[in-house]
């Protein structure tokens, strides 16, 4: 029995051990923002904030502040509603890796039911959350690219350089000074250092996060760069792919 016992303690020790980096190194995004009233611009207490097709969504406070954490990386229809007002959606809403994105919602006071005022998000032009040197690739804009390979996309980046064997050097430094993360994942060998080979096509990549300088702390073991690489999730009710021919 006790042998039985240690062994479960050692199962459950090696699934957390799997489990854990993963969940540290989510890849995912956060919305925060406020509901005022558009006519007086008071906050508007209670109001829910959801991401249309989703579960995801969060009641605003007091003062009509709300935040929603942990989103996965894409682009979202968000709407706001309240009790006496009319619901306004904001589609095209980008949600990228490590990032804040802010919304405000301005809804006018009705005692009858209209229909939803659509808006579509504009992106802002500078990024007052970004604190690091950062280049981000988004599902857009790696479809209008030539190249259908993540190592092609890289060396089309200022600073990054693939040898013959494959290996992708950032900024002059060695190999192991870059580090790349693949949906959480690092793909570094772990007894050696050196970064796998990627093998994955581009049309799979939702976005691509590049930081070359400024890293905060939790941008860990990396010195030259560090490349994190976000696929889409699949639709849960429908079947969906992409075929390419030459």
């Amino acid at each position: 029995m006790r042998g039985v016992r240690i062994s479960q303690a050692l199962l459950a020790f090696l699934v957390i051990g799997l489990l854990l980096p993963g969940m540290l190194w989510a890849q995912t995004g956060k919305i925060r923002g406020t509901v005022v009233d558009e006519a007086t611009g008071e906050a508007i207490t209670s109001a829910n904030v959801v991401l249309e097709n989703t579960s995801r969504g969060a009641a605003t406070d007091i003062d009509g502040f709300f935040v929603i954490l942990a989103i996965q990386t894409g682009t979202y229809t968000v709407r706001a509603s309240a009790v006496g007002y009319t619901a306004v959606t904001i589609a095209d809403v980008e949600i990228s890796t490590d990032r804040t994105t802010e919304l405000e919602f301005k809804l006018s006071g009705s005692s009858v039911a209209l229909p939803d005022v659509v808006l579509v998000y504009e992106k802002p032009i500078v990024d007052k959350s970004a604190t690091s040197n950062v280049t981000r690739y988004s599902k857009e804009d790696l479809e209008f690219m030539p190249n259908t390979e993540v190592a092609s996309v890289l060396t089309a980046t200022p600073g990054f350089k693939v040898d013959e064997d494959g290996k992708i050097y950032i900024r002059g430094g060695r190999e192991t000074d870059a580090r790349f993360l693949i949906d959480g994942i690092d793909t570094r060998d772990p007894i050696t250092g050196e970064s796998l080979p990627m093998n994955l096509s581009a049309i799979n990549i939702q976005e691509i996060q590049i930081l070359t300088g400024g890293m905060a702390a939790e941008y860990g073991q990396a010195q030259s760069g560090f490349v994190t690489i976000t696929t889409p999730e699949g639709a849960p009710d429908s079947y969906n792919g992409t075929v390419y021919w030459e």
